[in-house]
């Protein structure tokens, strides 16, 4: 069947002309007008779903299936346009969070990764219809030259691959310790462009052979994957406690310096209680903390109540706690609080109270190595910043920072 516009028209006009009402067959008409369109969505959709609930993970070893058996009947300029369209769709459900990072972002980043899945069904039908490459060959090739590419183009974006897909069945990813992700991907393609040449056309002994050619990739890939397991050697590591403050995107972009004094006040409370404290190492999430380590910064310390910073300064053993109840009970102002808190620890607020000292001091008190996402900034002079970077960073069970990690990519 040929997904030609005139042919299409032809037979839709001809079955409107009848006055047809009944709702099955509008939908097998508009079905048959729109089939190739339907089956390159339908790839689309199932590329996303794959990242979603665990089960649903399987889908990408046939989600390119519909769309490479619909893009044998279209012309190559439709073929194009409707994948694009279709590769929009995926990416933007893929990329859906961003919205809370740049709604324009949301919208815009899908128009640019939606090119992937067009160019690779237009590649393999063009070299298929031009050069007489068969589809098997030349899907293996592009998929995973286009992957590349996307981790590369523009500072790259090394997301979603086919590959990443399976992350929740270790038993089918271990192929990875032989060409990485990609390597993955390749097998993944492969499976889904053999179910599509089985599915394709007239039933013929070839076809009957790709298909079981598909379940024995599939096969060989869970039997590597059960033997490469099967050999590991394990053994018990370190006990590991993950503070989760669930805090709603929203406030985490946009707090004020309240909110995050608050915000920090419940990672202190979640990392010093007795679930935490018999871990090993104590994990928070990425750039969870607020504020800016690497400069000066008393973000955190600008929202604190007199109360809070006394408490403070009592925690790290610089006044007694009859102090602390004093000066929280005396109803001052924060910079009040700090004035007599100086004059009686002799210690200075900027080194009790700014972000970093907060986070170091936490991991001192818990007592257990801490490793703590913030966000770090490089000066420029005087108050500028010249970069920004999202740091790990790991605090020994003194509070001295022992190593730290920045992403040298940051996406989106």
């Amino acid at each position: 069947m040929i997904c030609a516009s005139g042919a299409r028209n032809v037979s839709f006009n001809h079955m409107t002309q009848k006055k047809d009402t009944d709702p099955k067959a509008i939908v097998l008409i508009f079905v048959k007008r729109w089939r190739c369109e339907l089956l390159i969505l339908l790839s689309a959709l199932l590329i996303s779903a794959a990242f979603w609930p665990p089960l649903w993970g399987l889908a990408v070893f046939f989600a390119l299936v519909p769309g490479l058996v619909g893009a044998r009947d279209m012309s190559l300029g439709r073929l194009f346009l409707v994948a694009w369209g279709a590769g929009y769709l995926a990416n933007l459900f893929l990329f859906y969070w961003i919205w809370f990072v740049s709604p324009a972002g949301t919208f815009a980043l899908p128009v640019y990764l939606g090119i992937y899945l067009a160019v690779f069904l237009w590649g393999v039908e063009w070299l298929q219809r031009r050069l007489s490459v068969p589809r098997v060959v030349s899907a293996v090739f592009v998929w995973p030259l286009l992957e590349l590419a996307k981790g590369w183009l523009f500072t790259g974006l090394p997301w979603f691959y086919l590959g990443h897909a399976l992350y929740r069945w270790p038993v089918l990813i271990q192929t990875a310790d032989i060409g990485g992700v990609v390597f993955l991907s390749v097998l993944i393609i492969l499976v889904n462009v053999l179910v599509a040449e089985a599915l394709a056309g007239e039933i013929r002994p070839w076809r009957r052979r790709a298909g079981a050619a598909a379940a024995v990739f599939v096969l060989a890939q869970m039997g590597y994957g059960h033997w490469r397991l099967g050999r590991l050697e394990t053994a018990d590591g370190p006990t590991v406690a993950l503070v989760q403050p669930n805090i709603p995107q929203d406030l985490k972009l946009g707090q004020t310096e309240r909110e995050s004094a608050k915000i920090f006040a419940g990672l202190r409370e979640l990392t010093l209680s007795r679930e935490a404290r018999r871990a090993d190492v104590i994990i928070w999430p990425e750039t969870i903390m607020p504020g800016l380590v690497g400069v000066p910064d008393y973000w955190i310390a600008n929202g604190m109540t007199a109360g809070e910073i006394a408490r403070e300064y009592r925690l790290r053993g610089l006044i007694d706690a009859e102090t602390e109840e004093r000066i929280g009970a005396a109803g001052l102002d924060a910079s009040e609080a700090i004035v007599l808190l100086e004059a009686q620890s002799g210690i200075r607020a900027e080194e009790v109270l700014d972000t970093s000292s907060l986070l170091a001091a936490t991991a001192r008190l818990a007592g257990r190595p801490l490793v703590a996402g913030a966000i770090a900034a490089d000066p420029a002079g005087g108050d500028m910043i010249s970069r920004y970077y999202n740091r790990a960073c790991h605090y020994d069970a003194a509070g001295r920072l022992v190593k730290y990690f920045d992403k040298v990519h940051l996406v989106p």
